[in-house]
């Protein structure tokens, strides 16, 4: 059956396709009003990407309504939480809340004891110690935004063993993984033949020079209790480069006195 104007009703293409109605019309509508089929363009681009990149690694706990003001403020973009979330989701960042642990007992305070009779004697010219991390007691009830690197793995052995993108997503759906976040690795696999992220262009680094590298170690030297915060204050860097300073290039573990 065909309308007046030639074109087939949206009953009969669904009766022959063995589309729902629903799904018919919807894209019809699309047709007559874009010209096409395919979806909108993002109002999130790339370069937006990389910005809510960096707002989540330098604060896990950043809310998306936060990140919402932030692209309005910074990058001229208005666009809605729900918007924000779809796109980190895309972008293969999960919103939970930290594990939880027990609390220290008799036996765990005891054995801290013993750990510390033993260590007294260690070299600490070269641990500093801090006192920078934060537990809530009770319940958790603050959500940060992670990536699990093991997903990529998991995606990984599936797309080796010959499955397609919509079958390793059916087996890892279950998980918690996106078909975007899927696909994305898929699509790493088979430019890079790696799931590691591609090579990074633009400037080399800054900040870890060897001439502030020998500084902080000297500064370590005479206080070895000053904290990574307060010398990523003193050098004026970001806290994230301070801390790769202190684990990669000096060596040095932090214990909390």
């Amino acid at each position: 059956m065909k309308s007046s104007n030639g074109h087939r009703s949206p009953a009969t293409i669904a009766r022959i396709t063995k589309i729902p109605i629903r799904t018919v019309k919807y894209n019809i509508v699309k047709i007559k009003n874009q010209g096409t089929i395919e979806d909108r363009p993002r109002k999130v681009t790339a370069n937006d990407d990389i910005a809510l990149d960096q707002w989540i690694r330098r604060n896990n706990e950043t809310k998306s309504q936060e990140l919402v003001q932030k692209l309005l403020h910074d990058r001229d973009l208005n666009v809605s939480r729900w918007t924000v979330q779809c796109q980190l989701k895309r972008m293969g960042y999960k919103s939970a809340l930290p594990y939880r642990t027990s609390m220290l007992t008799q036996k765990h305070k005891e054995a801290r004891v013993q750990w510390a009779i033993q260590h007294k004697d260690d070299d600490w010219s070269r641990t500093i110690f801090t006192d920078e991390t934060s537990y809530q007691l009770f319940r958790n009830t603050i959500r940060r935004w992670s990536k699990n690197p093991r997903d990529r793995l998991i995606v990984q052995k599936y797309f080796q063993r010959g499955l397609t993108g919509g079958q390793v997503f059916r087996h890892v759906e279950q998980l918690g993984i996106t078909r975007n976040g899927v696909y994305r690795i898929i699509s790493r696999l088979c430019d890079t033949g790696s799931i590691q992220g591609r090579p990074r262009t633009g400037r080399p680094r800054t900040c870890r020079s060897k001439k502030r590298i020998k500084r902080i170690r000297e500064k370590i030297r005479r206080n070895p209790e000053r904290s990574a915060r307060k010398l990523a204050m003193n050098e004026d860097i970001d806290n994230r480069s301070m801390r790769g300073i202190l684990k990669i290039d000096l060596d040095l573990k932090p214990y909390k006195n």
